[in-house]
């Protein structure tokens, strides 16, 4: 009678977006039927989805701050071929948060700090040091639950210095959890629709 494709959208490695279209079979609706229906189906599973993304980023981010800027750069898009929500950190309105929004999604692989330590104007030269390298010295203040004020240690950080790598973070990868919404979902809202175009006795 009718197939669902769901389909998801990675070649944009900052966003993503998962779609969703139907395909009927002849005999199913007329080509009327299809012009009338098929923008409001879309657009009812666009924005269903839309609030499950947003309903689950309520229950996986505990920052009031970050959940804002997440569900800000959720949209929807729906025309008579098919529904899609998007996930695009641009959307955020502070452009300051926008990479906070992207890794908390997307997560982020380890990097190495040092070269950016080392990039800065504002290292020293140590004219004592017979190697005569570079360096730089980084306060490091890590605060913990039982001592909210711990004094302030200093590392050195020279060119010789083995890499400071900053850990691999996994993303929420809450657009598999839409897909799979989609999945269990969007074949209900289909025969909602042929049920009342073509109500049973």
């Amino acid at each position: 009678m009718s197939d669902v494709f769901i389909y998801e959208d990675l070649s944009d490695p900052n966003k993503v977006s998962i779609s969703v279209s139907v395909s009927f079979a002849e005999d199913v609706l007329s080509a009327e039927d299809l012009e009338r229906e098929l923008p409001g189906l879309y657009k009812e599973l666009s924005t269903a989805a839309k609030d499950f993304w947003e309903s689950q980023a309520g229950r996986s981010i505990q920052s009031s701050r970050r959940l804002q800027g997440y569900r800000q750069a959720l949209q929807i898009e729906s025309d008579d071929q098919s529904g899609s929500v998007i996930f695009d950190p641009d959307n955020v309105s502070d452009p300051n948060r926008r990479h906070a929004v992207g890794i908390t999604e997307f997560g982020t692989s380890g990097f190495d700090l040092k070269p950016g330590f080392l990039r800065t104007t504002k290292k020293y030269q140590n004219l004592k040091n017979k190697k005569n390298l570079p360096y730089r010295i980084i306060p490091l203040h890590a605060i913990g639950p039982k001592d909210p004020s711990p004094p302030v240690e200093f590392r050195v950080v020279t060119t010789a210095s083995s890499g400071w790598m900053y850990p691999y973070r996994k993303g929420l990868d809450l657009a598999g959890d839409v897909f799979r919404f989609w999945e269990q979902h969007s074949k209900a809202k289909i025969q909602e629709m042929l049920d009342r175009i073509y109500p049973t006795e």
